[in-house]
């Protein structure tokens, strides 16, 4: 097995990718895109960090987006019962609230999935992101 400049294989490295942006965040993901991208040469590696922090982003994304819609739902429920119109949008407000908790536990089981994945040296395919990788590398 391929050793990185740290000392550590590629795919632990490539898998701690997945593991730092589930459990720790953006931050720690970032650092370690900066690192494999400056230091390290293997193609592998960097696509695996790199598909990381682009689903990172891409689920952040959809996850705000839909928690943004509670909101709208709130701001109308207040505007019609200014002009004494009982809305009821509870249930829609709960419902798209379970719709982000879904999001967010699939986050984390694909991250998962893909660490233990590219721990154990396989790739799993998903196609958008990686013709995007393809495209920009």
């Amino acid at each position: 097995m391929e050793k990185s400049k740290l000392g550590i294989s590629l795919s632990l490295l490539g898998a701690l990718a997945y593991f730092a942006a589930v459990f720790s965040g953006i931050f720690p993901l970032l650092v370690l895109l900066a690192y494999v991208f400056l230091r390290e040469e293997d193609a592998y590696l960097k696509k695996n960090v790199l598909r990381a922090l682009l689903l990172y982003i891409i689920f952040s994304v959809l996850i705000n987006l839909v928690k943004l819609i509670p909101g709208g739902f709130a701001f109308l429920d207040e505007f019609f019962n200014a002009f004494y119109w009982n809305t009821q949008s509870f249930f829609l407000i709960r419902m798209v609230g379970s719709i982000a908790d879904a999001l967010k536990l699939l986050q984390t089981l694909l991250f998962i999935l893909l660490g233990i994945a590219t721990a154990a040296g396989k790739q799993f395919k998903i196609p958008f992101v990686d013709a995007q990788i393809d495209k920009h590398i």
